[in-house]
């Protein structure tokens, strides 16, 4: 106990997740109750307890640790959070898939991951080694030690959710800081192993195992980092060619942006990828590191990554002075990002990790602000459910609806009108949707009119078969008592107010371009 209180002094001065130990460190010490004398037993829990004290004392002294974790504030906003975060509890739990996934193989500040295969492998074999120590016929450890190592990555993730959710940040849970648990999750592994596997095959199932894991290591420097980290290479005509016209920028005046290639559609939960060219008009005052953030039609940011060029190895200082160079960023798009919606993607170059943005200058010298924003289509991850009401109405030859629901607001002064559409091909005029209440065919006695999904999905960002779900609200004053009405739906072109022509299912023409669908 003496030797493990001096290792967890050394330990939370190296780190703070050290802290996880002290749960598995008290096992040993409620096993020894039974066999040591109190006396001796006191006076090892009281140096036990003195180390840990004296190490927390210590660090409390650090301008670093005391500004991030040892504050009261952190505990107050982790209860504060607690309630908001009920309702990311998907994106925590992405964040902690993520941690599990970086804790098994992760290269590099960026955070490069391995074969996808391996990770399927880790799956299972972690799978094989629960069910081994849960059902297995021989218990690979005592009780006592068993809870010891469980306790180390319970405490680990723990922790660390809780110092995710204090700083409402779920980048936090990553895998480097569970590592203190290696060793528990080693031996777990393979007790549990050893406990599913028979005798008469452990030995080739043990040669098995080691010849994947030592493969895998020592494949993965050439076949994985090496490539990911090699230099860029110079820009070449057709990289060049695919970049967005008018899409230049200059960085801080030194570091020109030579434009961005377009980035293809992505969905939530899955990757955001933009391809860049640079070149360096002058040696940079720093390494300034790469910015990707997400940004969603509402403003709100929806995953974010910050690296370097060249998947780390190449920082603006050694960029040469006139050598063009392409690079892809990638970040993920957060499970919650309000898809289907036409969204940004962030570019920043930043004075540090967590520093503020270069000044960004556009081809005529113009103020850009600290940044340049690209456009980014989210499309949904599934199709939305059929509506109450069926509808076939085609609207210029590219867009038809097919369903719609109405439905009285809570307040009782306003209805909400939903909804479905299909493109019938990839749209290429920029329409607007109005749905009106009319109390006679000629007058809007409450209206909406707006792009689709309040603005944030405007129609030529729409795939070929789409299916969109658009909302609109219509409303009037509290008290008043609305005459009859009737509801009116249709497009018009946002550029000149012109409606396309509109069929109904037979292919009979709708006239004035708008139709008139019943009210429940």
């Amino acid at each position: 106990l003496i030797i493990l209180s001096v290792l967890i002094f050394a330990a939370l001065l190296t780190k703070l997740n050290g802290l996880a130990l002290i749960p598995a460190a008290l096992v040993p010490l409620a096993v020894a109750m039974r066999t040591v004398s109190r006396r001796r037993l006191a006076l090892t829990a009281a140096g036990l307890a003195l180390l840990v004290l004296a190490a927390l004392a210590w660090l409390s002294t650090m301008p670093f640790v005391t500004g991030q974790v040892f504050q009261f504030a952190a505990l107050q906003r982790l209860f504060d959070n607690l309630g908001a975060q009920a309702g990311q509890a998907g994106a925590l739990a992405n964040a902690a898939v993520y941690g599990f996934w970086t804790f098994f193989a992760s290269y590099g500040w960026g955070n490069l991951e391995t074969w996808g295969g391996l990770y399927t492998l880790w799956l299972l074999g972690a799978g094989a080694a629960g069910a081994g120590l849960v059902f297995g016929r021989r218990r690979p450890f005592s009780a006592a030690i068993g809870w010891g190592l469980v306790l180390t990555p319970v405490s680990l993730v723990g922790l660390s959710t809780a110092l995710s959710i204090a700083q409402n940040d779920t980048f936090l849970m990553v895998g480097r800081y569970w590592l203190p648990a290696l060793p528990s999750v080693v031996l777990l592994l393979v007790g549990g192993w050893q406990a599913l596997t028979p005798a008469r095959w452990r030995t080739w199932a043990w040669r098995a195992a080691a010849w994947i894991i030592v493969g895998a290591s020592w494949i993965a420097p050439f076949a994985v980092i090496a490539p990911a980290y090699a230099k860029p290479q110079p820009m070449t005509a057709s990289q060049a060619a695919r970049l967005a016209p008018g899409s230049a920028a200059t960085f801080a005046g030194s570091l020109r942006l030579l434009g961005y290639v377009p980035p293809e559609p992505g969905q939530p939960g899955g990757p955001a990828r933009l391809g860049v060219c640079w070149e360096a008009l002058a040696t940079p005052a720093a390494n300034y590191p790469v910015q990707l953030e997400v940004i969603g039609p509402d403003g709100q940011g929806y995953g974010a990554r910050s690296t370097w060029a060249g998947g780390g190895n190449y920082p603006p200082r050694l960029w040469e002075i006139g050598r063009p160079f392409c690079d892809t960023y990638e970040t993920l798009v957060w499970e919650s990002f309000p898809a289907p919606a036409v969204g940004m993607l962030r570019l920043r170059l930043q004075t540090g990790v967590f520093g503020p943005g270069l000044a960004v200058s556009g081809p005529a010298g113009e103020p850009l602000g600290d940044d340049v924003r690209v456009p980014f289509v989210v499309r949904a991850a599934a199709a939305p459910a059929p509506l109450a009401q069926a509808a076939d109405y085609r609207f210029g030859g590219t867009l038809r609806l097919i369903g719609y629901e109405a439905a009285a607001l809570p307040e009782g002064h306003g209805l909400r009108v939903r909804l479905l559409w299909q493109a019938a091909g990839r749209p290429d005029d920029d329409y607007k949707v109005f749905v009106h209440l009319r109390d006679t065919p000629q007058t809007a006695w409450t209206q909406s009119d707006q792009r689709p999904r309040g603005g944030a999905y405007p129609t030529p960002a729409w795939a070929a078969d789409e299916r969109v779900l658009d909302e609109h609200v219509l409303t009037w004053p509290a008290g008043v008592t609305p005459p009859p009405l009737t509801l009116y739906v249709g497009l018009y072109r946002a550029a000149d107010g012109t409606r396309p022509a509109v069929q109904d299912g037979l292919g009979q023409p709708v006239p004035n371009g708008e139709v008139s669908l019943p009210l429940p």
